[in-house]
């Protein structure tokens, strides 16, 4: 189920119809009327249906745990956002495919959740609206692109830096299919499911931003991970930009 909000309240979905364009990639939105556009999250994904369920939501235990360790070989158990995030932030990682999997999953949950905390309404938008298409590839930026590298790592850091989309460090990049607010994307050797969990304003300049979550899986290998952006354009003729990763710590 998807809600959509404004600030304070929890009007239905129907409600808000003509606050945000249906049009598909390079339209922007603006506010009609004087009207705010509304924060949106997935509550499929969150598993919150309000705002104010945020706090009861990352207490919640994770079920089963996930056992991680450090360069020092220690080992602690993930039972919850709070210590995801601060073991994290002091260097244990999973160690196995599903548990990196997974834990990255959980780890962009409790981010996220942690980020609607302070989200307002913006008060335009220039980023796509649903039903995305193949020309959102177009508008993608290079910071989607697997590394593999430090060459890699460093020309899409530079890529990303200099607004060019994924296509410029990833030629085979193709998009595969989109569904309510998943966008697939495939390219040599791997493909990745980016996966819209909130529109708002995060950074209070007004425009809407996307929290987007990027998981990577490499075909014929065991290299899976999740990542969590704060994206945003101010013009629907530009790449799609990261404002920050965010990551544990940060």
């Amino acid at each position: 189920m998807l809600l959509s909000v404004l600030a304070a309240c929890s009007p239905p979905r129907s409600a808000n119809r003509g606050v945000e364009s249906s049009s598909s990639e390079g339209t922007a939105s603006r506010a009609q009327a004087g009207q705010a556009i509304p924060v949106w999250w997935s509550t499929s994904e969150l598993g919150i249906a309000r705002l104010s369920d945020i706090d009861s939501e990352l207490a919640k235990p994770f079920e089963g745990g996930i056992t991680l360790s450090n360069a020092e070989r220690e080992k602690a158990l993930v039972a919850d956002c709070a210590t995801a995030r601060d073991l994290q932030a002091r260097g244990f990682a999973a160690q196995y495919p599903r548990d990196i999997s997974t834990l990255g999953v959980l780890t962009a949950k409790c981010l996220a959740l942690e980020a609607l905390r302070t989200v307002k309404p913006a008060r335009m938008s220039f980023l796509p609206t649903r039903p995305y298409s193949a020309s959102i590839i177009e508008f993608l930026p290079a910071a989607l692109a697997p590394t593999g590298s430090a060459a890699r790592a460093i020309a899409i850091q530079r890529a990303t830096a200099g607004g060019q989309p994924i296509r410029m460090v990833e030629v085979t990049v193709a998009f595969e299919a989109a569904r309510d607010e998943e966008i697939l994307i495939k390219g040599e050797g791997w493909q990745e499911t980016l996966t819209l969990l909130g529109r708002g304003d995060f950074d209070a300049d007004g425009k809407q931003d996307w929290l987007l979550r990027a998981d990577l899986a490499m075909e014929g290998g065991t290299n899976h991970n999740s990542r969590l952006f704060l994206m945003s354009r101010d013009s629907p003729d530009e790449v799609i930009a990261v404002k920050r990763e965010l990551k544990p710590g940060r």
